[in-house]
């Protein structure tokens, strides 16, 4: 799990630089306070398409048995709020307080 964390961290990381370099290297003249929207979208739409396309490679490398603790403990979680509910929603039973054994 940790591996994969680290894989997509990394082309993440190579999305991002690949863009900023792009973009310093074919800066104009002009000012770099002026944002033109067109350009934003199409750099973003390019991002988001790295993005899908390294998270698609990641997604590939993982195997069942990788999941397969992940899964367990999920398991584990749902079984326990299972009982907690059926505990907090079970009828109230008639068993005597303390009051009731002294008299």
């Amino acid at each position: 799990m940790f591996v994969t964390k680290c894989l997509l961290a990394a082309s993440l990381l190579v999305c991002v630089v690949a863009h900023v370099k792009r973009d310093a290297d074919t800066k104009s003249t002009s000012s770099p306070l002026i944002l033109d929207l067109n350009q934003f979208k199409n750099h973003m739409d390019e991002f988001r398409g790295c993005v899908d396309k390294h998270l698609a490679n990641v997604v590939n490398g993982v195997q069942e048995n990788q999941l397969q603790p992940v899964l367990s403990v999920i398991g584990d979680q749902v079984n326990r709020l299972a009982k907690a509910w059926d505990v907090l929603t079970a009828p109230q039973s008639t068993t005597p307080t303390v009051s009731e054994d002294r008299k």
